[in-house]
């Protein structure tokens, strides 16, 4: 029971990270106001904890989740040329991977 409960909560997740991603890849690229790099660290989470779960057998990386959303190549590509922008100054740790 708790194991669907937290599918449903991550779905909502999803959405949210979606609208993230969407209000990065339409802003400016000099005066960004929302992440690349945290949009793309939610995307990860989602997609560990569906596999863990195996509630997403389609979806093996973050531009599978995106393209999963509806969303094309153009978009998908934008926001990687958004979050290469980024991971050029960001210091942290983040796995993203994308099957290209």
């Amino acid at each position: 029971m708790i194991k669907e409960k937290v599918i449903v909560m991550m779905e909502y997740f999803l959405q949210d990270t979606i609208d993230l991603i969407e209000r990065v890849v339409e802003e400016s690229s000099e005066d960004p106001h929302c992440s690349a790099v945290q949009a793309n660290k939610r995307l990860e989470l989602y997609l560990e904890l569906m596999n863990e779960f195996e509630a997403k057998k389609n979806v093996s990386s973050v531009e599978d989740i995106i393209r999963s959303q509806g969303y094309g190549e153009d978009f998908a590509e934008d926001f990687l040329r958004k979050l290469n922008y980024e991971l050029e100054i960001y210091h942290g740790e983040t796995k993203w991977e994308w099957n290209k």
